[in-house]
């Protein structure tokens, strides 16, 4: 394969692959996604069967601020009234600290846009010989 700005990359090119695995997102689990590579079809038309690893894409995750900030309101909440009830006055600020630690290890699920930039490491696949 020629590369199309001299430097071994190949541009606007089509890469065709497939979802292997996804792991959603969740208490203290990032989420992920596992892609397989399977040809590449260059913008004159050549096409190669190859496998790869991705190197960087473009993905957009929620925020995790809302959930945050209603974790540690809650915490604030609860504390204060087992901290009433035990008598302490340091319930509020303990159980605001774990509600927002909580929250805080909550991860957001990702989502790549159709279309998006994807840099990948690309290896050319080897032939199966026949015997």
């Amino acid at each position: 394969m020629s590369t199309a700005n001299g430097d071994g990359s190949i541009v606007n090119a089509t890469i065709y692959g497939h979802v292997i695995s996804v792991q959603r997102a969740g208490q203290g689990k990032q989420p992920q996604v596992q892609l397989a590579f399977d040809r590449i079809v260059t913008p004159d038309g050549r096409s190669q069967y190859i496998s790869g690893t991705v190197q960087s894409m473009q993905e957009n995750q929620k925020s995790n601020a809302k959930r945050e900030i209603l974790g540690t309101l809650v915490g604030l909440v609860a504390g204060n009234y087992i901290g009433k009830h035990i008598g302490t006055d340091m319930g509020g600020l303990v159980g605001a600290g774990g509600g927002y630690l909580y929250a805080k290890n909550y991860k957001e699920n990702v989502v790549v846009p159709q279309g998006s930039s994807v840099s990948i490491m690309v290896t050319p696949a080897r032939q199966q010989q026949t015997q």
